[in-house]
């Protein structure tokens, strides 16, 4: 889709992959993007370097505890009232935390639907000719598996039911005219996520993994959001060019039956 002109939603886009995002749909001419995020200093610095950067007008910032579901939806309204409308929208916040494991659940996938629900009906009632595109961040750790480790139990869980979301839900984005994409990152660097991966990493005795900057990942999304492709799920890692997963039929990796 042509990026120039459009206005996009950005959860989680105070720092990290989020914020880099951000920049890239400026630099590709977005008319206006809005971040949510709950981190009210970072998203205020955010905002006023970006202006700096880019211009006063295109930028707003809410704060916003997206796993409150309420203050999500009235935050996505009030993004209605000075960009008018949503073209682009990029379901970004997460976290890693095993401690407090539901408040993870709530914000990598409970929010994450609401955020999908809330642009599918506002997008449904667009014109069928406008761009509209939504984008739902997973993970590696949606597609493959942390064998043996209990430290990224329930992230894991949380990706992959995004993963199993978003997958479900594509048909009803492809009848209203919507494309669908799912981010699947490796390890990046500076970022929430990556700060308590370590700690966890390293209590668990993981070994070495290779990593990315938040910059790149940010750039190839939006990237990706900017071609014309037809793959939905796409994997980013070790700084490398995106590629295309598909799932098999369950019943293709059957590896053992009941005589």
């Amino acid at each position: 889709m042509k990026i120039e002109g459009k206005c996009a939603l950005v959860t989680g886009g105070a720092n990290g992959i989020g914020l880099n995002i951000v920049r890239n749909l400026l630099i590709r001419g977005a008319k206006c993007v809005v971040i949510l995020d709950l981190d009210k200093e970072g998203g205020t610095e955010a905002k006023k370097n970006l202006e700096k950067e880019y211009g006063k007008n295109r930028i707003f910032f809410f704060p916003c505890d997206v796993t409150k579901l309420d203050e999500f939806e009235d935050k996505f309204k009030k993004s209605l009232e000075v960009c008018n409308k949503v073209d682009i929208f990029v379901n970004n916040s997460g976290v890693l935390n095993e401690v407090d494991w539901t408040g993870m659940i709530d914000i990598n996938l409970r929010a994450l639907i609401k955020g999908t629900k809330l642009a599918l009906d506002h997008m449904g009632t667009s014109k069928p000719s406008e761009d509209k595109i939504i984008v739902n961040m997973a993970s590696i750790g949606g597609l493959s598996k942390y064998e043996g480790s209990e430290a990224f139990a329930v992230y894991q869980a949380s990706k992959y039911g995004v993963v199993g979301f978003s997958t479900a839900i594509k048909k009803a984005c492809d009848d209203r005219g919507i494309k669908l994409l799912i981010i699947c990152p490796g390890a990046v660097e500076k970022t929430n996520v990556f700060t308590n991966y370590l700690k966890a990493a390293a209590e668990s005795k993981l070994g070495d993994f290779v990593t990315q900057t938040p910059e790149n990942v940010g750039f190839l999304i939006v990237d990706l959001i900017e071609r014309n492709i037809k793959e939905t799920t796409w994997v980013i890692e070790d700084n490398k060019t995106p590629y295309a997963v598909q799932f098999p039929h369950y019943s293709t990796v059957k590896i053992a039956s009941l005589n």
